[in-house]
């Protein structure tokens, strides 16, 4: 029974990880709107944009201004990391110029729980490399509607 609570939990959140790592270090620009933000949003604005009604937070990361080079890479090798685990998939990857968008999800059936949009640039000189992470509860099969209408582009 140990044997397989500790396999479960080691195959477990290795994405996880890595998002906290990335969320926790001085190296990462960090800007969140959690449920009370969304909840004004969703106020003020939420009828005129029907899609945001399952999401509770979004939280964007990006590498920051002043990081130095070696630091930069690693943190890019980080971001590029991230890959299907025992809690997320990988709902679509696109290549596009230098940048590779990956687009993964946590869902519990029909429902996604959160929604990972993992940018990879290999600029050099204008580095783009990002992580929108949205939470809530979304149907996949709205999600997937709004790729095809192109209300999310990943590209």
């Amino acid at each position: 029974m140990m044997a397989a609570l500790s396999l479960s939990v080691c195959g477990q959140g290795t994405n996880r990880k890595i998002l906290r790592e990335l969320a926790d270090s001085d190296d990462v620009e960090r800007i969140s709107v959690g449920s009370f933000g969304m909840w004004l949003v969703k106020l003020i604005g939420g009828k005129e944009i029907p899609e945001i009604k399952g999401i509770n937070s979004v939280e964007i990361m990006t590498i920051s201004d002043k990081c130095p080079p070696k630091r930069r890479e690693a943190i890019k090798k980080q971001i590029a990391s991230l890959s299907d685990d025992s809690e997320y998939e990988t709902l679509m990857m696109v290549k596009d110029g230098g940048d590779r968008v990956r687009m993964m999800i946590r869902q519990d059936d029909e429902i996604v729980k959160e929604l990972l949009l993992v940018v990879v640039s290999d600029k050099k000189d204008d580095d783009d490399s990002a992580i929108i992470r949205i939470k809530g509860k979304m149907k996949l099969s709205e999600i997937l509607e709004m790729i095809e209408k192109g209300k999310i582009k990943v590209n």
